[in-house]
């Protein structure tokens, strides 16, 4: 008689349930991967981790670390190191297995990463995959304004441009996504000279995903555009590094899964190719990986921005430490129904009827979008404007004399700048509408920084 999967999965739990899927025999299914993100404190070794259950009594059938030990031996699991050295305190390691078989579902992952947590003595484990939403939607063109450039009249990023040099010129803005379509709205290059292995779409670390290439444009757009058919960025001088990645099926109408790893190391790309301000889609979560990368970016003086997302979403605003998290309102400055809102929003942005790089057309048109991807990518832009026009350096200088980053700096900035229409609720919808004008009219060396 064979091996009964379906009673074994209804029975077992912890790494004795991964020991009874990585015995399978291999069949005719889809390749289903699982990978564990294992975080544990550093001994100075990078593959700590490995040497660990590698040193497991393999005499000791009923030790977990045998179990895990054998698989590691006949090539069924993989352990590497990831982010971390052995000069840091904490170090990350991905534990990974794809074989043909049948899924494992996300509780049965988490009672895994649970078990791998207490038998390797781990700081925390949990799944790679992670679920994140560019959160660009459509929308009857009818609904919105004729005005194309209203957003940047609400914004008054049109009265800042004549105080912020060159629009952002100087300044990279980092936007991990799946590379480029061309569109006219970019001008003549995709990228001010970034090179063709940024936005290659063919790029041997991603895979091609024209769906995702066409939200990335989006909120592109209202970031970079440079004058076409009436509309702009918020920043046309600027210039944007699109960092791709590869991206799992769609979860929902909206989200698709991709590996925190990759995110985590695409924030350290943005980082380690100057990039000043990295734009973020809306995420379900933040693992310690993500924390740790965004951490270090924030301690190096990058500004990250993230979308707050939809209410679609079963789950609140993720809390992410270090970054600027932006939600959305109309015309009237009325936050708009399908954003999120809640005490993790810092500031909003125009979301709803903003005109954009149409994501849903290969013909170079636009059309009014909404969604807290466009309100997030157009205070990325405005904070290109900010660095342009008071020195990024100058800036960081400044940061490092008061013993402040630059997050803590710009925010405060913002806060102290930003318009509050009537009855606002700073509770769910932060400080108020980001005003490019005010802002760049504050010097941010007069800024008192609260305690």
């Amino acid at each position: 008689m064979g091996f009964d999967w379906k009673s074994a999965r209804s029975s077992l739990a912890g790494i004795e349930l991964l020991d009874a899927w990585l015995r399978l025999p291999t069949g005719k299914d889809q390749v289903h991967e699982v990978a564990f993100i294992v975080e544990h404190v550093s001994d100075g070794h990078p593959s700590q981790l490995e040497q660990k259950i590698m040193a497991a009594d393999r005499e000791n059938t009923h030790s977990r670390l045998a179990l895990l030990r054998e698989h590691v031996e006949s090539g069924a699991l993989t352990v590497e190191p990831l982010i971390g050295s052995g000069s840091e305190e904490r170090q990350f390691s991905r534990i990974t297995s794809q074989r043909r078989g049948p899924e494992l579902t996300g509780r049965e992952e988490q009672t895994i990463a649970d078990a791998l947590t207490i038998a390797l003595s781990a700081k925390s484990c949990g799944s790679d995959a992670l679920l994140l939403s560019f959160d660009v939607a459509g929308m009857n063109p009818g609904d919105a304004t004729s005005d194309r450039e209203w957003n940047l009249k609400s914004t008054r990023v049109r009265k800042a441009w004549g105080q912020a040099g060159e629009r952002g010129a100087g300044v990279k803005i980092a936007q991990p996504g799946a590379g480029w379509l061309v569109h006219k709205a970019f001008g003549d290059t995709n990228n001010r000279g970034n090179g063709t292995d940024d936005v290659s779409p063919s790029n041997a670390n991603h895979t091609a995903r024209p769906d995702v290439t066409r939200a990335v444009n989006a909120v592109s757009s209202v970031m970079i555009a440079e004058f076409f058919e009436g509309v702009s960025g918020a920043a046309p001088g600027a210039e944007l590094v699109n960092l791709p990645m590869s991206f799992g099926a769609l979860e929902t109408s909206r989200q698709l899964s991709v590996s925190s790893v990759d995110l985590a190391q695409s924030i350290r790309t943005a980082l380690d190719r100057g990039c000043h301000i990295c734009v973020l889609p809306s995420l379900d979560a933040c693992p310690p990986i993500l924390a740790r990368s965004i951490e270090h970016a924030v301690a190096n003086n990058m500004l990250i921005v993230v979308s707050a997302g939809s209410v679609g979403s079963d789950t609140p605003i993720t809390q992410m430490e270090g970054t600027i998290t932006v939600s959305g309102c109309d015309q009237a400055d009325a936050p708009i129904e399908s954003a999120r809102r809640g005490d993790a929003v810092d500031v909003v942005a125009p979301a709803r009827g903003v005109w954009c790089a149409d994501p849903f057309d290969n013909d170079c048109a636009l059309a009014p979008f909404e969604g807290t991807g466009l309100a997030a990518g157009q205070v990325a832009g405005i904070a290109a404007l900010w660095l342009a026009h008071n020195g990024a350096a100058k800036v960081a200088g400044h940061c490092q004399d008061i013993g402040v980053t630059m997050h803590t700096l710009f925010l405060r900035c913002v806060q102290e700048t930003a318009r509050r229409p009537n009855g606002w609720d700073t509770d769910r919808d932060g400080c108020g509408v980001i005003d490019a004008q005010a802002l760049m009219r504050l010097d941010p060396t007069t800024v008192t920084m609260r305690a």
